[in-house]
């Protein structure tokens, strides 16, 4: 079953986990109301953890260009789903 904080965390791992990530887990650590601009304000920690094989004749080969266009198609993914998650809220 799939719910929100699975999609939540189905996005940050989008936007900053890495291909070698083994789990991936986040929690809630402060929760607060802002009066000034009536908003409800949570604060996330995201963590992950890296696989311990890491395949170095990928990474060498791998220009930073590429990384970096990969980074942006995952961001722009999460910024998709975080955006479905507010529609449905």
């Amino acid at each position: 079953m799939d719910n929100k904080w699975n999609t939540l965390l189905h996005a940050l791992d989008l936007a900053y986990g890495t291909s070698d990530r083994v789990t991936s887990r986040f929690k809630t650590l402060k929760q607060s109301y802002d009066n000034a601009r009536q908003e409800h304000v949570v604060l996330v920690e995201y963590r992950w953890r890296r696989g311990h094989v890491i395949n170095k004749e990928i990474r060498r080969d791998k220009k930073t260009k590429d990384l970096d266009k990969d980074n942006l198609v995952r961001k722009k993914q999460a910024y998709e789903l975080l955006q479905q998650i507010n529609k449905a809220a």
